[in-house]
């Protein structure tokens, strides 16, 4: 399939298991001395829950204390730079995904929260763009963003789709910003230290704010559209490390290593998903909250197992 894809300026604007195998040896003649024999078994393969364990780990990027973020009850996604009818195909895609997690996409008009968009220089756009807009990038919160290691693999980096996202820690009650940010009035009642009655529950949870997502035409190959926005519906909706290296795994993420071999989003991406937007995030550590994401990450994949015997 063509992508259409308008000039770059005017986005600017706005895990292997061996096979057993035996070896021949002559065969012992009588008085000859017979060594013990060890039989070794084939390696046990992983349970449910380590490959649940090891997909996590190598996919999910929540960022320092606060983390996973996920977007809270509403998200708006914009699509620019494709031509229209394109546009709205992604937009609707990962708008069906978001409504399928129970989050309520945006109007047409809404202000993008999530921005995807086409180029065919992708370095170059996202160079300009965190050049013209460094503060939308890195707005300069504690624990509102990987860092600049990770921005300059998003300036520099030659994948097909780039993303930067932006998390937000606020208060788990009222939505209220929970950290400081570069002006803000030193006496101001921004940061909050809220007591919460128990040593397991946080009064904070992290919200994803914003994301940019640049997706390189040139580069997409034999990948579908289908594909495609199967793939952003992924990184639109949770945290995922741009370096991840999900191979062995059944997972969209594993896509531009072998498009033939992947239609799109899998049960496997859905029951992360699932697992994300229903965990309890309000606990104060952050493995916690991570290993409430792995639990009911490994039940919905149960549950699906049992239905399909």
């Amino acid at each position: 399939m063509r992508f259409g894809v308008f000039a770059a300026a005017a986005v600017l604007g706005a895990a292997i298991a061996l096979p057993a195998f035996a070896q021949t040896q002559p065969a012992p003649q009588d008085g000859d001395a017979v060594d013990d024999i060890e039989v070794l078994g084939d390696r046990a393969a992983p349970t449910l829950n380590e490959r649940v364990d090891a997909f996590v780990n190598a996919v999910a990027a929540p960022i320092g204390d606060y983390g996973p973020a996920r977007w809270h009850r509403r998200v708006c996604i914009g699509s620019v730079n494709f031509q229209p009818a394109a546009a709205q195909l992604i937009v609707d895609r990962v708008s069906q995904v978001a409504l399928d997690l129970g989050v309520q996409p945006g109007e047409p008009g809404c202000a993008a929260q999530v921005m995807i968009v086409a180029t065919n220089d992708g370095a170059a756009t996202a160079a300009a763009m965190v050049d013209r807009n460094g503060r939308w990038f890195r707005a300069g919160g504690e624990g509102m963003d990987r860092g600049e290691a990770a921005l300059m693999r998003f300036r520099t980096g030659d994948r097909a789709v780039r993303w930067w996202q932006v998390s937000l820690p606020v208060d788990a009650d009222t939505g209220q910003r929970a950290v400081r940010l570069p002006g803000d009035d030193p006496s101001s009642s921004i940061a909050i230290n809220k007591f919460v009655a128990s040593r397991l529950a946080s009064a904070l949870r992290d919200n994803l704010t914003r994301i940019m997502i640049i997706v390189d035409v040139d580069q997409l190959g034999d990948v579908t559209f289908a594909q495609l926005a199967d793939y952003v519906a992924l990184v639109s909706l949770a945290q995922i490390d741009d370096q991840a290296n999900p191979a062995g795994s059944d997972t969209v993420l594993n896509l531009f290593n072998d498009p033939a071999g992947v239609s799109g989003l899998t049960s496997w991406d859905m029951a992360y998903l699932g697992a994300l937007y229903n965990a309890r995030l309000d606990t104060v550590s952050s493995n916690a909250r991570m290993g409430d994401v792995e639990r009911g990450m490994a039940n919905a994949e149960r549950r699906r197992q049992a239905g399909d015997e």
